[in-house]
């Protein structure tokens, strides 16, 4: 028997799709749905690469790294103590922005806000 005979992945037949197969912790403008994506701040934190914030959500295993356009506008909805920001519910929506001279497809953060706690009746 040949090493290539014997190798388990050759004797599934399964073809692998490599954009399933190299998904990264944070979000690119690809993982976003057309007409946008409801998403809940669990908190912030550094980024490890480059020190920047990064978003990271209740309802998603991908996190955001915060550019300065969606960290001022969060700051503008949200408060500047991102602290407070757990919590609040944000959309996130794929446009057309200028990247180095170039245009290109661009998460932003539109819509952000609390959620009110949902209300009880009174019981009889």
């Amino acid at each position: 028997m040949s090493f290539w005979t014997t190798r388990t992945f050759l004797e599934t037949n399964e073809m692998a799709r490599i954009s399933e197969e190299y998904t990264g912790a944070y979000f690119k403008s690809s993982d976003i749905p057309e007409g946008g994506v409801e998403v809940t701040i669990a908190g912030t934190a550094k980024a490890k690469v480059d020190g920047k914030l990064v978003l990271e959500f209740q309802d998603d295993e991908h996190s955001l790294v915060l550019n300065k356009t969606n960290a001022v506008f969060l700051a503008s909805q949200l408060g500047d103590e991102t602290d407070t920001w757990v919590g609040a519910v944000v959309e996130l929506v794929v446009e057309r922005v200028p990247f180095m001279g170039k245009m290109t497809d661009g998460i932003r953060c539109k819509r952000a806000g609390r959620v009110a706690p949902p209300t009880t009746k009174p019981k009889k």
